[in-house]
């Protein structure tokens, strides 16, 4: 059996493995020109939390961490977590290990987390933009309360996952409580994309 890792390293990681020249998953770039990297600035801290600008993330409470396995996992390997509210059905996070942080969305049953940022396009707005078109977007299926979505435009194609009532969707990548990479699951069997 297999042993995963789910670390904001590993979330990086596999993030720009999964990805290809030219095309962006979770927010990274992966081309000739960008980075492809995380950003590794530090941010301003607080000593109960992460000072943003005006605006201030608190500690995730234990107790809720607690019930929430991917999270769990996560402040397990180190990490600190902080609330970034919650909207749409799911709960934003933000991870932070070292110089590297993470912006998360767990998913409704707590088991998995989408490593990635809700857009304000609804999944509907979002197949309409696609053309609604079999060619052009596959329904990946629900996993862990989450619709997935792969949406080719031309030779790239990006991932999203719609919230628990459709009106956002998150371009990212999914990893449950153990670290599995459910994205790269997801997409595998699918014409046209191969794992590098």
């Amino acid at each position: 059996m297999k042993s995963h890792s789910l670390t904001i390293a590993t979330i990086f990681a596999s993030t720009l493995a999964l990805a290809k020249p030219g095309i962006s998953l979770a927010g990274t770039e992966n081309d000739a020109g960008g980075s492809g990297g995380p950003p590794t600035s530090e941010l301003p801290k607080s000593a109960t939390g992460i000072a943003l600008g005006a605006a201030k993330l608190s500690p995730l409470a234990q107790e809720l961490v607690e019930q929430m396995p991917a999270l769990r996992h996560l402040a397990r390997s180190g990490a600190q977590l902080f609330d970034a509210g919650s909207t749409h059905g799911l709960r934003a996070v933000v991870a932070r290990q070292r110089e590297e942080f993470m912006i998360l969305q767990v998913t409704p049953d707590g088991e998995a987390i989408v490593a990635g940022v809700q857009t304000d396009l609804s999944a509907d707005l979002l197949l309409t933009i696609a053309g609604r078109d079999e060619s052009r977007v596959t329904e990946l299926g629900a996993s862990h309360g989450m619709r997935g979505l792969f949406v080719r435009n031309g030779r790239q194609f990006q991932v999203f996952y719609a919230t628990p009532d459709g009106e956002r969707v998150i371009p990212g990548v999914m990893w449950d409580a153990s670290g599995k990479n459910i994205t790269r699951e997801q997409v595998a069997p699918l014409p046209g994309w191969r794992r590098q």
